[in-house]
């Protein structure tokens, strides 16, 4: 940003000259976004590609909600029949 304001504060005159160093700020600017997806791009496909190795979480998880489901059966007959005299 300060090389484009440079930029913009000089005299037209002699912007031509001084172009080169705004065309390398713009490059250093894309070279810096580009490896910065770059990166991105790298931690996200190792993250999906641990996942996708792990199993499907679905089908203990139902298990263990029907297991509860039982257990507070069990445990409203059990104080049904605590509660009888």
């Amino acid at each position: 940003k300060a090389a484009v304001r440079d930029f913009k504060a000089v005299p037209a005159a002699e912007r031509p000259a001084r172009v080169g160093g705004v065309i390398k700020a713009f490059q250093a600017e894309v070279d810096a976004l580009s490896r910065r997806a770059a990166f991105a791009e790298a931690a996200f496909f190792a993250i999906y590609h641990a996942l996708e190795a792990a199993p499907d979480p679905a089908p203990p998880l139902a298990a263990a909600f029907d297991a509860c489901a039982r257990l507070a059966k069990v445990e409203a007959e059990t104080a049904d029949a605590l509660a009888e005299p």
